[in-house]
């Protein structure tokens, strides 16, 4: 009588032995228990697929900022090729985007490299 085997839920493969603990607003908490339900999921297990599968978008290092800077500087310099075009006629508009232009091909060479 003492090699029976007991009745209940088998054991899981691999133990699940981390907690982790978040804090949510009610709203928060309603809209994944609804969406877990929607998976035919239990919130727990809707969690960790969510964190586990989910692509992560890294933010830009500080060398991409200096990139990002450059890029607001050209859509300045666009805007005032607009103005001049619209104020002055097509011809200053040439040199100008000859500068943009040369600008351009120097980014996309600094990107090549760095790749």
């Amino acid at each position: 009588m003492g090699d029976s085997k007991k009745g209940g839920r088998p054991r899981l493969p691999v133990k699940k032995e981390r907690r982790v603990s978040i804090r949510l607003t009610d709203a928060e908490f309603y809209i994944l228990m609804r969406r877990s339900r929607e998976a035919g999921m239990n919130l727990a297990q809707f969690i960790r697929d969510a964190a586990i599968k989910a692509k992560i978008i890294a933010r830009p290092q500080l060398k991409d900022h200096t990139f990002f800077r450059e890029v607001i500087g050209i859509s300045t310099n666009l805007n005032q090729v607009a103005r001049a075009v619209n104020r002055q006629g097509i011809l200053p508009l040439y040199t100008k985007l000859a500068e943009i232009i040369a600008f351009f091909d120097g980014q996309i060479k600094r990107l090549r490299d760095d790749q």
